[in-house]
């Protein structure tokens, strides 16, 4: 009987709060051939590197870095930051923030090898279009990923799925715009996702949406790939996820 490894993920609202991911190596047959599994440890965002330690906690190990900048961290916003292991544990998904020339952010949603090695942008964020909340599909194939893209006078927000080459670029989830230069409407349609879940079926989404202006105030919308329907699942819910076969 084989025992396939598990990757289980946890979630930061910002830089500098850790994000664990368990990483559980595969194992076979007994055999005297049978290679060794891979060693289970914990994979996560700690301050603006990714780090991994054994499961006991030992043998702590750097796996990426981005600094340091000549203007400095301004003010801890850049670095990497939600770390995500790949279904079969051989990737890296992460969003790393670097500075823009002028003082500012700039985002990009990144994928490496487990160790860290060998990471390239696939998705670049600019001074109008940014990306976070990156999320594995089930087949490694794919991610999950929350858009925003500024108008000037109103701001889109949706979740898209992309391949890891950035490309084919499909809108799955579409908040209201958010509408500048009114107070009404700024406080009325200022909403944002900042967290996304899979079914293990990838049909699925469960997106946590919230009030950009009460972070506290956050909904739960549970989006069928299939169809396109989407359901608000309840009022003060947030952070959640599926059941093993994905039907709850």
């Amino acid at each position: 009987m084989k025992v396939v490894g598990r990757t289980v993920a946890g979630t930061v609202s910002m830089l500098g709060l850790a994000a664990l991911v368990l990483v559980a190596g595969t194992s076979g047959d007994a055999s005297a051939l049978a290679p060794e599994p891979t060693p289970a440890g914990l994979v996560f965002s700690f301050g603006d590197r990714v780090a991994r330690i054994a499961a006991d906690g030992s043998d702590r190990r750097y796996l990426t870095s981005t600094g340091p900048f000549d203007r400095g961290d301004l003010e801890g916003r850049t670095g990497d930051a939600n770390a995500q292991i790949s279904p079969d544990g051989s990737r890296l998904l992460l969003t790393r923030f670097t500075p823009d020339g002028s003082y500012g952010v700039r985002d990009a949603i990144v994928l490496a090898d487990a160790d860290g090695r060998n990471p390239r942008r696939i998705l670049h964020g600019n001074r109008r279009v940014t990306f976070s909340s990156p999320a594995w599909m089930p087949d490694g194939k794919s991610v999950a990923v929350a858009r925003t893209v500024d108008r000037g006078r109103s701001t889109l927000r949706s979740v898209v799925i992309a391949g890891l080459d950035g490309k084919a670029v499909k809108t799955v989830f579409k908040l209201p715009p958010h509408r500048q230069g009114n107070l009404r409407e700024d406080l009325r349609s200022y909403r944002e996702p900042v967290d996304i879940a899979v079914s293990p079926d990838a049909r699925k989404l469960l997106i946590t949406v919230s009030d950009g202006y009460a972070y506290d105030r956050k909904w739960l919308m549970l989006v069928d790939l299939d169809s396109g329907r989407q359901r608000y699942v309840g009022k003060n819910t947030r952070h959640g996820s599926f059941s093993p076969d994905g039907n709850r």
